[in-house]
């Protein structure tokens, strides 16, 4: 268990009846949650697989080299999530598998939105330039690794209990009651400890952000 899941929760802090898609609150947690998977420890082991595969395998052109490396680890991510012990196919197989279709896939998809964008582009003498989405899509990472690092450091603020809770429940992938035992308090307690926590989390983190942005 890493950040991820501490990501998703704050994320669902959101009213439920805004959280979707396309909720402005919401995604930037989400994608935090997506890009803490994709770059864990355990995760990033499995890199130099990915970079195999890309030069092995023909994935055409739709997606820049990064990006195919992007599509790649998010598929790590989802094969160590996934896997059970006992299954007939390897680890290491399982991995394999699904980078090579989510590489695929964002491939597809990329492709589905320049016709959607760009119906008649193979047309035009002045297609979109391409350097213009790499630094969107470079802005958008360097988004995500900030929401990240505010994270970390929204955690260090949280008095100390109440940063145990987080790091047992969230990052640890313990339960409530388990943690409740170490403080001797109820699982109903605990659960309540890190609500709290996360509304605190969440105020913090946008505190930071905002701090930031007035700095620049």
């Amino acid at each position: 268990m890493t950040i991820t899941r501490l990501g998703e929760e704050l994320a669902a802090t959101a009213p439920q009846e805004t959280r979707s898609a396309e909720n402005e609150d919401a995604r930037p947690w989400m994608k935090v949650a997506k890009f803490a998977r994709a770059t864990s420890e355990e995760t990033m082991r499995h890199l130099p697989l990915v970079r195999h595969m890309i030069k092995a395998r023909d994935y055409g052109d739709a997606l820049s080299y990064d990006e195919k490396v992007g599509a790649g680890m998010i598929g790590v991510a989802a094969a160590i999530e996934r896997y059970e012990e006992g299954r007939r196919a390897k680890l290491g197989t399982w991995i394999a598998y699904l980078v090579d279709k989510s590489i695929r896939n964002e491939t597809r998809a990329e492709r589905n939105r320049r016709k959607r964008c760009f119906p008649h582009s193979e047309f035009i003498a002045d297609a979109p330039d391409a350097r213009a989405t790499e630094a969107n899509e470079l802005a958008e990472r360097e988004e995500q690794t900030l929401m990240l690092e505010l994270m970390r450091e929204a955690l260090e603020t949280l008095d100390p209990r109440s940063k145990r809770v987080i790091e047992g429940v969230f990052l640890e992938g313990k339960s409530e009651a388990e943690v409740g035992k170490e403080f001797g308090v109820s699982q109903s307690w605990t659960s309540r400890i890190a609500k709290s926590a996360l509304r605190r989390l969440k105020r913090e983190i946008e505190r930071r952000r905002a701090a930031r942005a007035n700095a620049t």
